[in-house]
């Protein structure tokens, strides 16, 4: 129950900082079997992606099939690389917008391991 109270504190906090914010803010996680998840979003995510942060939250499929055929190899790639080095993540990639057509966005994180 408390460790439910602290996940509600905490993304609290978080909609408080993405919400000012431009531009996405997420926690990525890259699974070792190479499943990705979104389980926070900002709500920007709307805008960026023509998705809900419930359509990503437990797996990233949706917003990977958005993403260019001929980017998609190199952007998986990349976010493989950094996650095994721990070195920032940065790439520009085209995406297919559901609403709004061929879209370039830009990507950059700092990947961390996550407590087991």
């Amino acid at each position: 129950e408390q460790a439910l109270r602290d996940r509600l504190a905490l993304q609290a906090r978080l909609e408080q900082v993405a919400a000012s914010t431009p531009g996405l803010i997420c926690w990525f996680l890259l699974a070792e079997d190479g499943q990705m998840s979104m389980p926070f979003a900002s709500s920007a995510i709307q805008e960026i992606y023509g998705c809900t942060q419930q359509q990503v939250a437990d797996d990233a499929a949706y917003i990977m099939s958005l993403i260019v055929p001929d980017d998609r190899d190199a952007v998986v790639l990349s976010i493989k690389r950094s996650a095994a080095t721990l070195k920032p993540w940065h790439m520009e990639y085209r995406i297919q917008h559901p609403h709004k057509g061929l879209r370039w966005l830009e990507g950059q994180s700092k990947p961390s391991l996550e407590d087991t």
